[in-house]
């Protein structure tokens, strides 16, 4: 039950957020916000190069990503959606 993509590696969070980071560099993130009810629609998004914006960004990523769990170790408890282990 691996990713198709070598480098690849899901992880999920327990609760789920409305905040999404992408960072792109060490010179450019973008975050968007999405619905309350995390259906992934964004409701706004920006892209930046702001120095103090992208170094927030990086070290919000990495705080979610310490809490978060790899499926394969500790499989999500959901209802029969996703699990981020079949790809």
């Amino acid at each position: 039950m691996h990713a198709k993509y070598e480098h690849y590696q899901p992880l999920y969070l327990e609760d789920s957020h409305t905040l999404g980071i992408g960072i792109y560099d060490d010179r450019k993130v973008a975050v968007g916000a999405y619905n309350e009810q995390g259906e992934g629609k964004h409701i706004a998004m920006i892209v930046s190069e702001n120095p103090s914006i992208v170094e927030w960004a990086k070290n919000t990523y990495e705080s979610y990503r310490n809490m978060a769990y790899c499926p394969e170790e500790n499989p999500p408890d959901i209802d029969g959606g996703f699990d981020g282990r079949h790809w």
